[in-house]
């Protein structure tokens, strides 16, 4: 990690301007062929009902036994999701929240709307990164695509699900140009959506195609010349084209938006290491 990418976490934690769908993306050295073949036989390989019945084993033994009578509720009752929302949250008070997605999923399965499917897809990805098992994390990211489809599939016209595919796809490594296709076609339809092209912008960064960043955090800025992540992303962009007096001019405006001394000084220092390097 860079020192910019160093300013840019530090100011997501301090402003929290940055949300979760502007997570880790891919690093450049992950971004190749091999690495998304691997991914994606990682996904397909990954034995997920052997995984759920090693976390279940976890559950203490009075939960474990009420896991078990929901779940021959749940093969006896009319309305599923009942028993599905009594087993998603019992997972969810033992820390079991990959498998609640999984049961969230189920519900959206049966009630089969944007919204339902929507928020599967959400708690699917959020909870992929609550492990440090990455064959893990890949097949949940999959299902949390899986959603996303079907939410679009539903509602073809509703932005926010779009973004959020093409942020999944983009973290799934395997079909990243997907994502990019998406907010292209956002972008295409309304060229001053600051989302898809805030998240164009860092993803050139992190492909390193700082030029193509800088136009998309331009284009950010022109539309709102206080968005605090757009400076940052170009300051980083402008840092990775070589332009260190426009990477330094990125973040003295930047210092201008945030009236936070200690996200200033934080970015001062940066700068000084920029001037003298």
């Amino acid at each position: 990690m860079t020192a910019g990418q160093v300013i840019l976490v530090f100011a997501s934690v301090v402003i929290v301007a940055v949300t979760y769908l502007f997570g880790p993306l891919l690093s450049p050295e992950k971004r190749n062929p091999e690495h998304a073949a691997a991914t994606t036989a990682a996904k397909s390989d990954f034995d997920f009902e052997a995984f759920k019945t090693e976390e279940l084993k976890k559950l203490p033994a009075g939960e474990s036994e009420k896991y078990a009578q929901l779940q021959k509720e749940l093969e006896a009752a009319s309305d599923k999701k009942i028993k599905l929302n009594e087993i998603a949250a019992l997972l969810e008070s033992n820390n079991q929240n990959i498998l609640a997605s999984f049961s969230r999923k189920e519900i959206a399965a049966l009630e089969n709307s944007d919204t339902v499917w929507s928020s599967a897809a959400k708690q699917l990805y959020v909870n992929a990164y609550t492990t440090d098992n990455q064959p893990l994390t890949q097949y949940v990211l999959s299902q949390a695509i899986a959603c996303y489809e079907k939410a679009l599939e539903l509602n073809p016209e509703n932005t926010d699900v779009k973004i959020n595919l093409a942020v999944a796809c983009l973290e799934g490594q395997s079909e990243p140009m997907k994502g990019v296709m998406l907010l292209r076609e956002i972008t295409d339809k309304d060229p001053d959506n600051i989302t898809a092209n805030l998240i164009l912008g860092k993803y050139g960064i992190v492909s390193g195609q700082f030029d193509k960043a800088v136009q998309r955090l331009q284009k950010v800025l022109s539309v709102d010349s206080l968005n605090v992540d757009a400076y940052l992303y170009l300051a980083e962009a402008y840092e990775g084209m070589g332009d260190k007096a426009k990477a330094i001019e990125a973040l003295e405006k930047c210092k201008t938006v945030v009236q936070d001394s200690g996200f200033s000084n934080e970015i001062s220092g940066y700068i000084e290491k920029l001037k003298n390097s």
